[in-house]
């Protein structure tokens, strides 16, 4: 009996701390962009239009705006536009039930707001604007470049393009600046802070501590990146070969974290509803609960001699320790287990569900929805296993 309930937790913890395909409704469609209007997530397809759901992905609606390939789909003050391949922009002030053209230029490859105006960015004449909810458009300065991607960070306005890198404006689009990132080919930006990070497609991502002043490779240094999302100091990007990769210290160093999530290219990737969601190229969308995704910090990539499992700090704790372990070079790689349990050996949360490579690690745990007690920590990896207790004291 007791090896059975050790096989039943262990395939238990395997199920649940991976990605999980939701695409019910969708089937294996392409996805291109995600947006939330209330309780519901849309998405833009490759050649199926708008749908969306209202229960975090579990099942899909088409919309009326079918049969097109949408680029770009965002929400300005409860209005949707969607960014369209050859048919210009629409746009669905009920929730995504009817939709009206108001822009048609050809291609729109990205959209943003800042809450005063709607940016568009096109496949091969630079940036429109408008000031009052799609009605009427204007061409910004930016008037001559195909554009990928358009992400807004305070007063700075950041346009990835085609080839000639990163453009940025301070004044809602009347002025452009090149930066200093100028001869590449960006895909993708988002920010944490002043620290800018730039997806490209062939050189990894770079990335900027001074609003885009002066930029560095990070070690992603030939990965083709789609895109990029931020939640506080974590950082995701989604490629072309590697499926998800993830940083919690501003793109110092990167893991993979496509644990049940099969090859495919991940095309855009989207935080709500406490899940970090994957739309892949023909494979519908995937969804990860995002306390399985952050908190995990590799402080040292020196190769340990042996596996060590430390005692976390501060003990007694409230509301949070820090956990730290090690994990050495074994000559077949293994799923890293790190869970939390309490004193009658129910589990209460898993921290770490992965594969990890060697190196040292340190994970936070958040015990603010937990009752004073003591607490058991285990570490299980390959043929290792060690536990400790800990203290949470309120």
């Amino acid at each position: 009996m007791k090896k059975i309930i050790t096989i039943l937790f262990f395939l238990n913890l395997v199920i649940y701390s991976q990605w999980e395909q939701v695409s019910s409704g969708m089937g294996n469609i392409s996805i291109n962009s995600f947006a939330l209007l209330g309780n519901k997530i849309f998405v833009g397809s490759y050649g199926n239009g708008v749908l969306f759901t209202t229960n975090s992905g579990l099942n899909w609606t088409y919309t009326s705006l079918g049969a097109l390939q949408v680029n770009s789909v965002i929400e300005n003050n409860n209005i949707l536009y969607a960014g369209t391949e050859f048919n210009g922009i629409y746009k669905s002030t009920n929730d995504g039930y009817n939709w009206i053209q108001v822009l048609n230029r050809p291609t729109i490859r990205a959209l943003a707001s800042d809450g005063l105006y709607i940016y568009a960015g096109t496949s091969d004449s630079g940036i429109y604007k408008s000031s009052n909810s799609g009605i009427s458009w204007s061409l910004s300065s930016l008037n001559n470049r195909s554009i990928h991607s358009i992400f807004i960070n305070g007063n700075y306005i950041y346009a990835g393009c085609d080839v000639s890198g990163i453009y940025f404006s301070t004044n809602s689009g009347v002025n452009w600046t090149q930066t200093s990132l100028n001869n590449t080919d960006v895909r993708t930006i988002c920010a944490n802070g002043s620290y800018i990070f730039a997806g490209t497609y062939g050189e990894g991502i770079f990335i900027s501590s001074n609003n885009g002043s002066s930029w560095s490779q990070s070690q992603l240094g030939s990965e083709f990146i789609l895109t990029l999302v931020s939640r506080e100091n974590n950082i995701f990007a989604g490629s072309t070969t590697f499926g998800v990769y993830a940083s919690n210290n501003n793109g110092n160093t990167w893991i993979m974290r496509n644990e049940g999530l099969p090859y495919a290219i991940v095309a855009k990737l989207f935080i709500a509803n406490n899940f970090l969601f994957a739309g892949r190229y023909n494979g519908g969308v995937y969804r990860r609960e995002l306390n399985q995704l952050i908190g995990i910090n590799p402080i040292s990539s020196e190769i340990p001699e042996s596996f060590s499992l430390f005692q976390n700090y501060p003990n007694p704790f409230n509301p949070s320790t820090k956990i730290k372990f090690a994990i050495p070079f074994i000559p077949s790689a293994a799923q890293t287990f790190l869970s939390v349990f309490d004193i009658f050996g129910r589990q209460v949360t898993a921290l770490i569900s992965q594969q990890l490579t060697p190196g040292t690690y340190e994970v936070e745990w958040d015990a603010s929805n937990q009752p004073s007690g003591l607490y058991l920590y285990k570490l299980t990896t390959g043929d290792f296993s060690e536990t400790k207790k800990m203290i949470l004291v309120k």
